[in-house]
């Protein structure tokens, strides 16, 4: 068996089912090809699944390894910044709840405490609040009230694109990804029609140690995750592992495809769900690929993608798993357009990855592409966040 797919094979094995453990044959391949098991860790940290890869690695008695002792670090990491940001709930609920603004706490805490049955299993960055754009100038106040501090400064580079977030701290040093819709491009809330008004009227609570938190209903927090995957490539199995949670946990399958449909997201979404089924066994039924996933010859496409490139071997953003995954939109014939405007894109600019950056991933703040360079003013971008729907 190759290193490569030894690591692969070790990483979905831990993946599908964490309480398991691997089997014989498994570790053994795994060891084989990585005996420091330093590639084992590099690869599931850029799969996001450094808990599962973790408690593996434990099980199976490797933890004083090179890798095994990286893994023991990032998960001890992520199950404190899981604490700390349970903690600094309390703070954000009670801050916006005390200004009777309605609101919902979405993926981060909600999606760890309410679809892994094991503590350190999925680990986040930071936690998304949604508000209506109407209440979003009184949030940020509400925020700022209790401590927390705003840290975009480029409110002309906000402005000029629409962004659908902004970014806090708490005092703790939580970071809040503050949104008013849950599509943060502009271009893509074109294609992606998703009210946040529905989202909150729909929205339920959950019990999350003891704090009632409001949250996206069952249906939404499926159909999101899997929209959120695609638009980010659907090629890490972290992704691919809360879409399969959220499908075992919500199998309303008909209200699934409806609200999929009301999005315009249908091949999107399909993407996602046809990548977990294929990669962690998701229980997706065919019937409902069958009516997300586009016609003859996207499927073709995407299903040819996927053999030749499968999530589990791909360790890097130049994969063309997720060029196809960021193409897909309403339908088949959508998403092959698509495809086909950015290849002419790729020609005329030297490849799908050129001049792509993310704003607040840019640290200097010397850079106007910086989310954190100072420009413009707090209270124009707010003006133009109150008129949107």
């Amino acid at each position: 068996m190759s290193a490569h797919k030894a690591l692969a094979e070790a990483l979905v094995d831990c993946v599908s089912n964490p309480d398991r453990g691997w089997s014989t044959g498994v570790m053994q391949a795994l060891v084989a090809a990585d005996p420091n098991l330093e590639q084992f860790a590099a690869v599931a940290g850029w799969h996001r699944c450094d808990g599962a890869a973790w408690l593996a690695v434990k099980d199976a008695s490797l933890a004083d390894t090179t890798g095994g002792r990286e893994l023991a670090d990032r998960y001890v990491a992520g199950v404190g910044r899981h604490l700390r940001s349970l903690s600094d709930l309390g703070l954000i609920c009670e801050a916006l709840a005390a200004s009777e603004i309605p609101f919902v706490v979405f993926k981060g805490p909600v999606v760890a405490e309410q679809l892994y049955n094991k503590a350190g299993l999925r680990f986040y960055g930071d936690v998304d609040i949604l508000v209506a754009p109407s209440t979003f100038a009184r949030s940020i106040e509400a925020l700022e009230g209790r401590g927390c501090v705003v840290l975009d400064a480029n409110w002309t580079m906000l402005t000029d694109v629409v962004a659908g977030q902004i970014h806090l701290a708490t005092p703790l040093g939580t970071v809040i990804d503050l949104h008013w819709n849950v599509v943060n491009e502009h271009a893509l809330r074109k294609v992606f029609p998703i009210p946040t008004q529905a989202l909150l009227d729909r929205s339920t609570t959950v019990d999350v140690r003891g704090n009632c938190l409001p949250t996206l209903d069952p249906v939404d927090t499926l159909v999101h995750l899997c929209l959120h995957a695609s638009m980010a490539g659907a090629n890490r199995l972290g992704w691919l592992k809360d879409v399969e949670r959220a499908g075992s946990a919500s199998p309303q399958w008909l209200e699934v495809v409806a609200r999929t449909r009301e999005w315009g997201a249908g091949s999107a979404v399909g993407v996602a769900l046809a990548r977990s089924r294929h990669a962690l066994a998701a229980p997706v039924p065919a019937p409902v690929l069958a009516q997300l996933t586009g016609g003859p010859g996207w499927r073709a496409l995407t299903k040819t993608v996927d053999r030749l490139a499968p999530v589990s071997r791909v360790h890097d953003h130049g994969s063309v798993n997720r060029i196809v995954a960021r193409a897909a939109r309403s339908t088949g014939r959508a998403s092959t357009l698509e495809l086909g405007r950015r290849a002419v894109g790729w020609a005329r600019d030297g490849g799908p990855f050129a001049g792509e950056h993310d704003p607040w991933k840019l640290t200097d703040s010397r850079d106007p592409r910086a989310a954190i360079f100072p420009s413009g003013d707090r209270a124009t971008y707010v003006s133009v966040v109150e008129r949107q729907t």
